[in-house]
């Protein structure tokens, strides 16, 4: 986390307050192209406010479905792959816009770590070596 970022999440005090941070060089933080909205961030750098939670139903979080981006703002989910990965992001954040929350971008970038090299197991051997992931370089807008 960025020096101070903490600190910044709490005094953005937003129903959602989110630092960015790149995956794959993009932002993780996706905006309407017309109304500069957040629809939603990564969770990696986020504060969430309890009565997000005491007012959605659960699950909060789901990865077995995707958004088709395709049609966008039209809201359409398909099933994910079984190996599928992420998603939960998304699906948790367009949850809680339609119960009417909002989503605030807090000034800064936080390092994306990468697992490169796992030690030994068992034995105490060698090291975890981790990596940083790249820095933003694209943001995301929709509709595509």
């Amino acid at each position: 986390m960025p020096e101070g970022g903490l600190d910044r999440l709490l005094l953005a005090d937003a129903d959602i307050a989110c630092i960015d941070y790149g995956v794959a060089g993009y932002s993780c933080i996706t905006k309407d192209k017309s109304s500069r909205e957040i629809l939603w961030c990564g969770l990696g750098c986020t504060l969430v406010k309890r009565k997000v939670f005491d007012t959605l139903t659960m699950p909060y979080f789901r990865s077995d479905i995707q958004l088709l981006l395709n049609n966008y703002p039209e809201e359409e989910w398909i099933q994910a792959p079984k190996d599928a990965y992420g998603g939960h992001d998304i699906y948790f954040c367009i949850q809680a816009r339609k119960a009417g929350f909002t989503i605030k971008q807090v000034e800064g970038e936080c390092i994306h770590l990468k697992l490169d090299a796992l030690g030994v197991p068992e034995v105490n051997y060698g090291l975890h070596n981790i990596g940083e992931k790249p820095s933003i370089s694209k943001h995301q807008q929709l509709p595509l």
